[in-house]
């Protein structure tokens, strides 16, 4: 029988730069431990109250380059902080996971940023 491979066994992220959105939990927890284990260093955002922080010194205390940022994904002033946060401090951006859910009970509604290309998601009420 074939053994099963880890992440790390199959390729390396050393010297790269990782943000995950949504880090704290689920699916954004298990990628960003996966980049981690693979090499990068790795910031994991999620709201405060999820608390990436914390959770990122959990993965740090295992030997994983992690690192936590509070970031409400829904405001463009937390979204330029986590970006400001990240170049200060580890210089780079090489690797983006947005996987932070946005649950409302509103309408959503996306615009495209034609200098940018960045969309922009707004909530109207039904």
């Amino acid at each position: 029988m074939t053994p099963i491979l880890a992440p790390e066994d199959l390729f390396s992220l050393e010297g790269t730069v990782a943000v995950v959105t949504g880090g704290s939990s689920g699916i954004g927890l298990a990628t960003a431990g996966a980049l981690a284990s693979s090499g990068a260093r790795t910031i994991l955002s999620g709201m405060p109250e999820h608390h990436p922080r914390q959770i990122a010194r959990t993965l740090a205390s295992k030997g994983l380059p992690a690192w936590g940022y509070d970031c409400d994904v829904t405001r463009a002033d937390h979204l330029a902080g986590l970006v400001r946060y990240v170049l200060e401090t580890h210089g780079r951006i090489d690797t983006v996971c947005c996987n932070a859910g946005v649950a409302a009970a509103r309408q959503q509604i996306a615009r495209q940023d034609r200098t940018t290309g960045l969309m922009a998601i707004q909530s109207q009420p039904y």
